[in-house]
């Protein structure tokens, strides 16, 4: 009797022992998901704050090729090269604008 009393309670340790196991397994798989989404949405958001201070220094360099462009006349070829290339004229755009104003590019 002792022996199959023995026997129950390390069956029954073992099973706790499994579930216990495949719980953490559980927890573990649902941490790591977590912790996935959590890198996704800071890459994300990393990605955006990336783009618009891109686009911040970009304009900035347009207002600042465009001041110059309007005040030096001597040397409005080269700014309005830089203007047309950060509002990325195609090449066709530049020439149509370079003959227009007879200036070569």
């Amino acid at each position: 009797m002792l022996a199959r009393e023995n026997e129950m309670f390390v069956r029954k340790l073992d099973q706790m022992e499994k579930e216990r196991q495949s719980m953490y397994w559980v927890a573990l798989k649902k941490s790591r998901e977590s912790a996935a989404q959590d890198i996704q949405q800071v890459t994300s958001y990393m990605d955006s704050v990336d783009k618009a201070t891109e686009d911040r220094i970009v304009l900035q360099l347009l207002r600042d090729a465009f001041y110059h462009y309007l005040l030096n006349r001597g040397d409005s070829r080269e700014h309005l090269q830089a203007i047309m290339a950060m509002l990325n004229f195609s090449q066709q755009q530049k020439e149509e604008v370079s003959g227009k104003r007879g200036c070569s590019h």
